[in-house]
This record gives structure tokens, sequence and C-alpha cells, in this order.
């Protein structure tokens, strides 16, 4: 699997939980939805669930890590990106923060 085809994928499963709404959810005994503990922490989820998606770049190319760019990306759409240019815009804005 591609990172767009992946990316992709994520973005579609993050819009149509945003569309849902969150009446839906229930919240556990721990604070935490599902009623248990987070079992990792979010980074170590997202690296474990992306682990098989091959990265397509050249090695010349490669700026950023493959996982950051993924974890990157999931946090802009949660957080409203529409698009690329978005993702990017939002990535920027957390540069030095």
């Amino acid at each position: 699997m591609q990172v767009s085809t992946a990316l992709i994928l994520g973005v579609n499963e993050l819009r149509s939980a945003k569309q849902l709404g969150q009446s839906h959810l229930k919240w556990g005994k721990n604070g935490y939805l599902g009623g248990e503990a987070m079992p990792k922490k979010p980074l170590e989820a997202i690296e474990e669930h992306f682990s098989k998606v091959t990265d397509p770049r050249k090695d010349r190319t490669k700026e950023h890590k493959l996982i950051d760019i993924i974890a990157i990306a999931i946090c802009a759409v949660i957080c409203g990106a529409e698009g690329w240019v978005d993702i990017e815009l939002f990535g920027k804005s957390k540069l030095y923060c």
C-alpha cells in the first residue's frame, strides 16, 4: 500500500466519523472511549497501524520521516484540513510549537 492510498483511506474514515458527530460515543469509567485505558501512546498506535506502508520516495528526497508525515496528516485532517495544502500549512504552523 502506498502512502497516498493509506492517507486517503484514513482521511475518508475520519471525515465519516466527523459527520456522525459524537452523540454515538460512550465514555468509559477511565475517561477513555470504550471504557478501557489507552493501551498505547497515539504515535505508537499510528506507527503500528501504518508500518506496512512502503515509502515510494527516493532516499535523496527524504527530508522528513514518513511516520511524521502520516501523523501530521492525521492531526491536520482531525483539525479540519481538506487537502494537501491545508496539511502543509498545518504542519508548518506546528513547526516551532
